[in-house]
């Protein structure tokens, strides 16, 4: 089976991003905010009609996101396995990944 990642360019300068995303045949949006109070960021994930399917989700190391709405179970973690939490510092050292159950060529 093959794992895959999902990684976004965040950083101190960019603490914002919408991007959509494909999972599978299907195609989510994904925002991701940087809170200035609680010093963590926070994800949002739509269906193309805009309905929520996760909202306001703090982004620690090692979140399990299983949504019957998603195709796949993600898994937010450090992209080495290292166990400190995501900071505005780090956060490019972390990413979605997820088994789409495909056999490697």
């Amino acid at each position: 089976m093959t794992g895959r990642y999902i990684q976004f360019n965040l950083n101190r300068e960019n603490t914002y991003i919408r991007s959509l995303v494909n999972l599978g045949d299907e195609k989510f949006t994904f925002t991701i905010r940087w809170d200035e109070e609680y010093d963590y960021f926070l994800l949002d994930i739509q269906n193309l009609d805009a309905e929520y399917i996760v909202c306001g989700v703090a982004l620690v190391n090692n979140l399990i996101i299983r949504k019957k709405e998603l195709p796949y179970v993600l898994l937010y973690t450090h992209l080495n396995g290292e166990l400190y939490e995501p900071t505005i510092d780090c956060i490019n050292e972390f990413g979605f990944t997820y088994d789409d159950g495909n056999e490697e060529s």
